[in-house]
């Protein structure tokens, strides 16, 4: 379980290199510079707040799954960005 709560953050990070392969140019880097540490913010919100009468660990699981949408959004995003 800890391997696959590791690897979940990994995924999330595909999902937002791809999402933003996809519409980084829509966008623009500067706002998608902004919204990749926002999504970040909203994923470490989410893992903070896990309450123990409910189920914690899914809770815990989506969180980490936003945040690495962001990272990965950040990390396709910001080499382009300082390379020009």
């Amino acid at each position: 379980m800890q391997g696959f709560v590791t690897a979940i953050y990994e995924i999330g990070c595909l999902a937002g290199a791809m999402m933003i392969l996809a519409f980084g140019d829509l966008l623009g880097r500067r706002k998608a510079m902004i919204i990749g540490p926002f999504t970040m913010i909203l994923g470490v919100i989410i893992q903070v707040t896990a309450q123990p009468n409910s189920s914690p660990l899914a809770q815990f699981i989506i969180g980490r799954i936003i945040m690495g949408v962001g990272n990965g959004i950040n990390t396709s995003t910001i080499p382009t960005y300082q390379g020009q």
